[in-house]
This record gives C-alpha cells, sequence and structure tokens, in this order.
C-alpha cells in the first residue's frame, strides 16, 4: 500500500481524538476561569464593604464572565496536535504503537507498513470508545467543582443581599457630585452676567 493511503488513515483516526481532547481541555478551563473569576467577584465585593466602590455588583458579574473567556482562551494553548492525540491513544496499551507509526508516516518500508497497520487497527479500536476513554469531567472532579462554585456563589448573594454600609458613602459622593456640578453652573452664569 502506498504512503498516500495510510497518511490519512492514520490523520483521520487521530482527528476525533484531538477534537475531544479539545473539547475536554475547553471545558475543564472554562469552569476553572469561572471559578476565578468568581472568586475575584467575591473578593470585589468584600472589599467594596470597607471601600467605596460604584457598581461593585456589576464589576463582580464582569469579572466571572471575564474568568470564563480565560479560561477558555487558555484551552487553545498549547495546542492539541497529532502527536499528543498519538500519546494519549499510547496510554491506553498500544504500546507506542500510534506514536511511532506516525514518525514513519514518511517511510514506505514493509516494516514501516506492517507497523502502520498496526497502529490503525489501535487508533480504530481507541476511536470507537472515545467517549469512555476521554471522558468529561465527573465524580468526585465535577462534585467538588460544583460544591466550591456554589459556596462562591452563595457567598456572593449573601454580600449582594446584605446592606452595604459604603451605600451611603457613596450616594452622598453622587449627591455632593452634582452640587458641585450646579454651584459650577451658577458660577459660571454669574461670570457672564458680570
Amino acid at each position: 500500500m502506498s504512503r498516500s493511503t495510510h497518511q490519512p488513515q492514520l490523520l483521520q483516526l487521530l482527528k476525533p481524538v484531538r477534537r475531544r481532547l479539545m473539547a475536554v481541555r475547553l471545558v475543564r478551563r472554562a469552569a476553572a476561569g469561572l471559578l476565578a473569576g468568581s472568586c475575584a467577584g467575591v473578593l470585589l465585593l468584600a472589599a467594596a464593604r470597607f471601600l467605596p466602590i460604584a457598581d461593585a455588583p456589576i464589576i463582580a458579574a464582569a469579572l466571572a464572565a471575564l474568568g470564563i473567556a480565560a479560561g477558555a482562551a487558555a484551552s487553545f494553548r498549547p495546542r492539541i496536535d497529532e502527536r499528543a492525540a498519538a500519546r494519549e491513544m499510547d496510554r491506553a496499551g498500544t504500546r507506542d504503537a500510534v506514536v511511532t507509526a506516525l514518525d514513519l508516516l514518511h517511510l514506505n518500508t514493509p516494516i514501516a507498513r506492517l507497523q502502520r497497520a498496526d497502529a490503525e487497527a489501535a487508533a480504530a479500536r481507541f476511536a470507537s470508545g472515545l467517549s469512555e476513554r476521554i471522558p468529561w469531567p465527573r465524580g468526585r472532579e465535577r462534585r467538588r467543582y460544583l460544591l466550591g462554585l456554589a459556596a462562591v456563589w452563595c457567598a456572593a448573594v449573601i454580600l449582594l443581599l446584605l446592606p452595604n454600609p459604603m451605600d451611603e458613602r457613596l450616594s452622598a459622593r453622587a449627591a455632593l457630585s452634582g452640587e458641585i456640578v450646579s454651584v459650577e453652573q451658577a458660577l459660571d452664569e454669574l461670570g457672564q452676567s458680570g
């Protein structure tokens, strides 16, 4: 068999593994970003109880959204290439057959063809049970994450529902700014008339 028939077949078998690895990484890192952004938002809400921070709830929500975006963006680096997908397949017990076949794609010797055929069979077996071999976060990992996120969000709700002592200071600051603007307008009118 020629190189042109084996190279695409082996690479085609690696594509769903790459996509699955990328999707799982995207979910994990976006979730970690949401947790980190939510923690930053709670810290901001707590700080807003001691410092007059205007629009703290909006900024806290923006921090959580920014955390998701940062986590999702971080999932694209480092790139998951064919070699990473082949290593993942080899961890399932193919004894480096897929990585070796990937390294030997440029050769058309009898041993290289046998190696590719063996690797393609192993890759096909791996791809048939992809959801079991590369699972979504589940069990203890997912439970721990959800408990942590629930705790952070409960803290945020408590901080939002309790009256903030800095709200009075922010209201007074806004009223004072309005008075200053009206005094400046009155002075400008006096300066123009006299």
